[in-house]
């Protein structure tokens, strides 16, 4: 299957970022060391590696900054309530 643009893209990106905070390896998705919202977040995308569209261009979003924060609180909205999920793992 090929994913290529809009709102399948995006859906998809988010579930293969959200992979390793489902699995409970760690408490957000950006902390992931292997996670394409982690590279951005951490390294910036320093060095170009990944394409910063996420679909999104498609959809009027088009600073790369915009894109970023948007996708962000896309992956958050899909995930779940991460606070509620910090606070249940603190009580353990």
């Amino acid at each position: 299957m090929i994913v290529d643009n809009g709102e399948t893209l995006i859906n998809c990106l988010a579930y293969i970022d959200l992979n390793a905070y489902r699995a409970g390896l760690v408490k957000k998705p950006e902390r992931y060391r292997w996670c394409s919202l982690g590279y951005h977040v951490q390294r910036n995308n320093a060095d170009g590696f990944l394409y910063l569209d996420f679909g999104l261009m498609e959809f009027g979003v088009k600073g790369t900054k915009e894109r970023l924060a948007y996708y962000r609180q896309f992956v958050y909205g899909k995930g779940g309530d991460y606070e509620e999920r910090d606070r249940k793992s603190e009580g353990d």
